[in-house]
């Protein structure tokens, strides 16, 4: 189903309420100065925080917003732009129709005319990802292409895959990704190979067989990890024997990331986020339900030296990658409404500020920033 309108960018900023140590909040009660010129235009960029000067629990800005009947699955960020995907939730919302989009828009604002659509009707999207400077969408049926995506432009990669790219993890330098090319459901015999692209060649590093339904995949260092939803495995690139099984006991594993040193589980049944070494399963919590003030973890994104959680309340979190308190970035009602990330990740990351989806109505989509 196409998008039934796109609304024109604009600049919003919610309310905050905490300031930094040299500012007081303004005379009148209302919020900082929101960076908003009287024109309408935005002179906020994106290393800054709306013109607050807040430190915690900040003021949010809009990138631009969507209104449609697909479900926003899965956020990027490069280092000028933030992609977001949709498509239509299947009937039995446990996967993703046949029908999706791929948008994007500056960081600094979407034009007037809307969302730009990099990738429209009749194609199935897959995954998006990236690391703040680098980003790569993927389409698993129609055209089955792996996109290089910059400056708010598509590249297609010279990659062979025998069905299609599943599953990505952006590292440092090298792109690794996960090709499906027998069984794409559980039960049914699941074979897979892992490739490396490095920019100018194409490497397989592995392949995967088994009955376990792959729903995340990620590199730390020359380890690649495949998550199902009970079971964790591992393996060392390249990888020339069977991949070993971490854990088969995962009760409800929603989310897997990683700092670049250790893994980040969201597990849903038990309404937490966990870390483990890689060298074996050996869960400690980081936040729980009573850290959460009562909330569901809703998505985890780890980035070298901070955790960033979203919960049900509408509170998006940062915490140490060692311990937490949780550190709150911003509270907004439109991100308790977001469905639980299944199917991606729906925050991304830079040097200066998270970005993040929001949702009103059942259908309109806001795609948020706010400032570290």
């Amino acid at each position: 189903m196409r998008p039934r309108h796109l609304v024109m960018a604009s600049v919003i900023v919610g309310a905050c309420r905490s300031y930094g140590t040299d500012e007081a909040p303004p005379a009148d009660g209302g919020v900082p100065d929101s960076g908003v010129a009287p024109d309408g235009s935005s002179d906020v960029t994106p290393e800054g925080d709306g013109g607050s000067g807040c430190t915690a629990d900040c003021p949010a800005v809009e990138i631009g917003s969507i209104t449609t009947s697909e479900l926003v699955y899965a956020l990027a960020v490069d280092a000028t732009h933030v992609y977001w995907m949709s498509a239509e939730p299947s009937q039995d919302g446990d996967s993703l129709g046949n029908n999706g989009h791929l948008y994007a828009c500056p960081k600094t604002g979407c034009p007037t005319s809307g969302p730009i659509s990099l990738v429209g009707d009749g194609q199935t999207p897959g995954t998006l990802a990236g690391n703040g400077t680098r980003a790569y969408a993927s389409f698993v049926f129609g055209f089955r292409k792996l996109l290089a995506l910059k400056s708010g432009t598509t590249e297609m990669l010279p990659v062979t895959a025998p069905l299609a790219v599943s599953r990505f993890a952006v590292g440092e330098s090298n792109l690794h990704y996960l090709a499906l090319y027998t069984g794409v459901d559980s039960g049914s015999p699941f074979n897979s190979e892992t490739l490396l692209w490095n920019g100018s060649a194409q490497t397989s590093i592995g392949t995967y067989a088994g009955t376990a339904n792959v729903t995340d995949f990620t590199v730390v260092g020359n380890q690649q990890f495949l998550g199902s939803y009970a079971s964790l495995f591992a393996c060392d690139v390249p990888c020339t024997s069977a991949w070993g099984t971490l854990s088969t006991s995962i009760t409800g594993l929603a989310s897997l990331t990683t700092d670049g040193t250790s893994l980040f589980l969201r597990i849903r049944e038990q309404h937490q986020v966990v870390r483990s070494p890689t060298t074996a399963f050996a869960p400690t919590e980081l936040i729980g339900p009573g850290a959460l003030g009562n909330a569901d973890p809703l998505d985890v994104y780890a980035t070298k030296g901070a955790v960033y959680v979203s919960t049900t309340n509408g509170d998006l979190f940062s915490c140490s990658p060692t311990s937490c308190p949780p550190k709150p970035l911003v509270h907004d009602a439109n991100l308790g409404a977001m469905p639980s990330a299944n199917f991606g990740t729906t925050i991304g990351v830079d040097d200066q500020a998270v970005y993040y989806v929001g949702l009103t109505s059942g259908s309109t989509w806001h795609i948020m920033r706010v400032a570290k």
